[in-house]
């Protein structure tokens, strides 16, 4: 037991030895109102996951939080500008007493939600990692993890070895898969409950590119392939952003069995400091992301279809 909640224990059913993923990194960004109850919950139930050996967790910590609402022009960003980490960082980051799977990893700049991935990604790349062995999990910093968590992931990509995979997700503008249909291919996937992707995805660095459209020119790595017209509001939910992407390009997205447990660690998320789950506009952005798939690659046109039929119902007070 953790709190009042059960922690999920791997059995003989999770078992993974010998396995082929042999190198798991878990990724993760902490905002500075977050960094204290990350390192009492969080931090601590990724290191214990059981069953699996965990390459490094990386710890997410950009240098310079810059108002990307402003830049932008978008009303359905928020901006971060002027929050700053405590310094020094606390002991459980830096100093000899860190735990040796703990890597902090400090951008030069806030990338939006595309911080959750693409810093990572690019360790590993420098760490070399490849195709046939490494898997990168995307997690939320307010979620403490079970401790069969990394172990469920690993479990299932020998089902779906190409497969991105998740503990929630689902299909339409709102209908997460149900118990009973695990596990399933959705059209879209929930970073929070935590996100298996293959290394062999981002090989080639085109869908790296292709995620960073909607960036300012200046905080890309690479040229987007002449994309145009990206939503910036695409900054602002990783979901369904890289999960059009994934579409577009013909890579599944299956929600598996087993993944609840994943808890936030106060009462309800909008107890947590900077909480967005919540937020009211982001249905605005899951539209505007639907818009441009359906107008400039001809994928999720159902979705924008269906933004603009319920729209009148749609509250946006409500996340999806």
């Amino acid at each position: 037991m953790h709190g009042n909640h059960v922690v999920l224990r791997a059995t003989s059913a999770l078992a993974c030895f010998p396995c082929a993923w042999s190198r798991l990194w878990i990724s993760v960004t902490v905002l500075p109102s977050r960094l204290e109850a990350f390192g009492r919950d969080c931090l601590p139930s990724l290191l214990a996951q059981e069953g699996v050996d965990i390459e490094e967790v990386l710890v997410v910590l950009p240098l310079r939080f810059r108002d990307l609402k402003r830049e932008l022009g978008s009303p359905v960003l928020r901006s971060l500008a002027g929050q700053q980490y405590r310094s020094p960082l606390p002991g459980w980051l830096e100093g000899t007493n860190v735990d040796s799977r703990v890597r902090v990893l400090r951008p030069s700049a806030d990338l939006g939600t595309l911080g959750k991935l693409l810093p990572g990604v690019e360790h590993m790349r420098r760490r070399g990692a490849s195709a046939s062995d490494a898997l990168i999990v995307v997690v939320d910093d307010t979620r403490y993890q079970p401790g069969a968590f990394a172990n469920l992931h690993i479990r299932w990509s020998e089902s779906f070895p190409g497969a991105v995979l998740a503990a929630e997700g689902g299909k339409g503008l709102r209908s997460v898969l149900g118990d009973g249909e695990r596990p399933g291919h959705v059209e879209w996937v929930q970073q929070w409950a935590g996100v298996r992707y293959p290394f062999a995805l981002f090989l080639d660095g085109s869908l790296e590119r292709q995620l960073q459209c909607p960036l300012p020119p200046d905080l890309r790595t690479a040229d987007p392939d002449h994309l145009q017209n990206c939503p910036p509001e695409a900054l602002g939910d990783l979901d369904w952003w890289i999960s059009g992407w994934l579409e577009v390009r013909g890579h599944s997205r299956v929600v598996v069995p087993g993944g609840g447990g994943a808890w936030a660690f106060g009462s309800h998320d909008s107890t947590l400091p900077d909480q967005l789950s919540a937020s009211p506009l982001s249905e605005t952005r899951k539209r505007r992301i639907a818009e441009y798939f359906s107008t400039a690659h001809g994928t999720w046109t159902h979705l924008a279809k269906a933004f603009a039929r319920y729209a009148a119902t749609l509250s946006e007070g409500s996340a999806l």
